[in-house]
């Protein structure tokens, strides 16, 4: 099996910007993205970012893969030709021999999000 190692610009997402939110007692520095601007899916467990890695012919700097977003069938046949050439490029994957687990299935587990156990602490307004 083949690790791979992948780097996301989400500041590409459609409608993504930075911004900073006062909480209660500092101010964080934010990335908000649109769910719906940037084609993101809202499930019954999270929201999902659906990518796409192709393959590069040519790797001159290790990079084996570009990645951009698969959008949904009907938004992507709703793009013009131009549109679809210039989906941005959100990051690269290159294969990583040697590293991680290779347990089968460890690919496939689902990560759970680190929340703390006291809700008191969250900073953010909301």
């Amino acid at each position: 099996m083949e690790n791979l190692s992948i780097k996301i610009d989400l500041a590409k997402l459609n409608g993504a910007f930075i911004k900073e939110i006062a909480g209660r007692t500092e101010t964080k520095n934010c990335l908000v993205i649109p769910i719906n601007d940037a084609s993101l899916f809202q499930g019954q467990k999270g929201i999902y970012l659906d990518l796409l890695a192709r393959e590069m012919k040519d790797s001159r700097y290790g990079d084996t893969h570009i990645v951009k977003q698969n959008l949904p069938k009907e938004k992507y046949q709703a793009l013009t030709e131009d549109e679809r050439r210039n989906q941005p490029i959100l990051g690269s994957a290159k294969v990583m021999s040697g590293y991680g687990d290779s347990t089968p299935g460890a690919a496939n587990a689902t990560p759970q999000p680190n929340i703390p156990s006291d809700q008191q602490t969250d900073d953010l307004p909301f």
